[in-house]
């Protein structure tokens, strides 16, 4: 089973270069420590300064442990962008969302649609 840590907060508009920069380097600094499925980080068009990370990982211990580094007050991952979040590292938000496979999507259809 697949999971993906949604991780969610909102940066100077101004800074975007840099947090592009630090983004790059806290995706290797996480690959080095476990393992990471995929990785994405994106700027919300509707909102901008709006971040969001999409990180999928392969075990519900990984995710958890993702999670807990990136909104950890101390001692977790991402803290060079501290200067740049809108109301510190406290504003950082994160959700942990198990993926359906193809098989149990199709075994199941929505009978709403």
């Amino acid at each position: 089973m697949l999971y993906i840590v949604f991780v969610e907060y909102a940066v100077d508009k101004q800074a975007m270069d840099e947090v592009a920069q630090a983004l790059c380097i806290l995706r290797e600094e996480m690959k080095d420590q476990i393992p990471i499925a995929s990785y994405h980080g994106g700027e919300s068009c509707d909102q901008p300064g709006l971040i969001v990370e999409m990180i999928q990982v392969p075990s519900w211990e990984q995710a958890n442990l993702v999670k807990r580094m990136r909104t950890a007050l101390e001692h977790g991952w991402g803290h060079a962008m501290d200067p740049w979040i809108k109301g510190g590292r406290g504003k950082v938000r994160s959700w942990i969302f198990r993926l359906f496979d193809d098989r149990s999507l199709s075994a199941s259809p929505r009978q709403d649609v």
